[in-house]
C-alpha cells in the first residue's frame, strides 16, 4: 500500500464512527423529530462540521456570487451540510464528494429529508482525482478540508482543471500561524500523521503556482472567538443530541478543547481565500 493510500485510509478511519446514520436518526427521535421529514435549520446543529458552522457559511456565501442554476462542487463535503446550504441559499446545483462512504450515505439521506435532494448530489471521490471534465463548475468550495492532504500542489491543480475559465475557488480552512503544532487530537486529525497544515504565504504560493489569482485573504479568528465561546456556554448545560458530537463521538469535548487551545496559543487560525482561476494568455 502506498502512503498516500495509508493516510486516505487512515483520514477516513478518523472521520468515520460507526453507524453514522443511525445516530443522527436515533438522536433525531430523542428530540422528537422525524428523522424522515427535517429542514435545513435542524440539521445545521451537526452538518456544519466547521469552525462558525451555518453562521460562517452565510459569511463566506456573502463574499462570492454564485449565481442560479450554476454548478459548484464542494470538496470534501461532509455529511452535507454546506452543500444543502449554498444549493437553498443561491438556487445552484451542489456535487459533494468525500473520501468517506459513511459521510456520503449520510449526505444523502439528510438531503432526501430535508427535500434538497433535486439540487445536491454526493458521491464518494478523491480530491486530488475527481474524475469530472475539465471546465465544468462554476465555483469549487471546500470547508476545513486540506489539513487533511498531503498533496497540496495536486489538490489546488484538480480544483483548477474542473472549474471553469472564469471559475471561483473558495477554501475556508485551519492554517498553521506560528512554528508550534496544535494539540492533537483535533476535530480533523488525531496525530500529525495525518495532518498537513500550512501557512497562509504557503497556501499563497501554492495556488498562484496552480494557476491561481488571490482575490481575498481573511483571518476568521473572530468567528472562532464567537465559535468557542458559544461552544463553552453550551457546555454548562445538558448538550444537545442533536450536535457536532454526532460525528465526533464521546471523543467531541476533547477534540474541540484542544483545537480551542491551539487557536488561543496562536499554532493555527480559520483562514478564508477566494482565488479565480487565472486566464490563459
Amino acid at each position: 500500500m502506498s502512503d498516500i493510500n495509508a493516510i486516505e485510509n487512515d483520514v477516513v478511519d478518523h472521520y468515520y464512527g460507526s453507524n453514522l446514520l443511525e445516530r443522527i436518526r436515533h438522536a433525531c427521535v430523542s428530540v422528537g423529530i422525524d428523522p424522515d421529514q427535517l429542514t435545513l435549520e435542524q440539521t445545521s446543529t451537526f452538518d456544519e462540521f466547521h469552525i462558525g458552522g451555518a453562521a460562517a457559511t452565510e459569511y463566506v456565501l456573502s463574499k462570492l456570487d454564485i449565481q442560479p442554476n450554476s454548478q459548484v462542487l464542494d470538496v470534501g463535503c461532509g455529511i452535507g451540510g454546506p452543500a444543502r446550504h449554498i444549493a437553498k441559499m443561491t438556487s445552484s446545483h451542489v456535487t459533494g464528494i468525500d473520501l468517506t462512504p459513511g459521510y456520503i450515505d449520510a449526505a444523502i439521506s439528510l438531503s432526501r429529508a430535508t427535500g434538497t435532494e433535486n439540487t445536491t448530489s454526493f458521491v464518494v471521490g478523491n480530491a486530488i482525482k475527481t474524475h469530472y471534465e475539465n471546465c465544468v463548475f462554476d465555483t469549487v468550495v471546500s470547508f476545513h478540508v486540506a489539513m487533511n492532504i498531503k498533496d497540496r500542489a495536486g489538490l489546488y491543480q484538480e480544483m483548477n482543471r474542473v472549474l471553469t475559465e472564469t471559475g471561483t475557488l473558495c477554501l475556508y480552512d485551519v492554517l498553521q500561524s506560528n512554528e508550534n503544532e496544535p494539540v492533537y487530537p483535533v476535530p480533523w486529525a488525531a496525530s500529525s500523521k495525518t495532518s498537513f497544515l500550512l501557512t497562509i504565504d504557503q497556501t499563497r504560493n501554492a495556488l498562484e503556482q496552480a494557476g491561481f489569482e488571490i482575490e481575498l485573504v481573511e483571518d476568521m479568528s473572530d468567528t472562532a472567538t464567537a465559535f468557542f465561546a458559544k461552544i463553552a456556554h453550551a457546555s454548562q448545560s445538558a448538550p444537545s443530541p442533536l450536535g457536532i458530537k454526532l460525528l465526533m463521538t464521546d471523543d467531541a469535548p476533547r477534540l474541540l478543547g484542544n483545537l480551542r487551545e491551539s487557536f488561543e496559543s496562536g499554532s493555527v487560525k480559520p483562514v478564508l481565500m477566494i482565488a479565480k482561476k487565472r486566464i490563459s494568455s
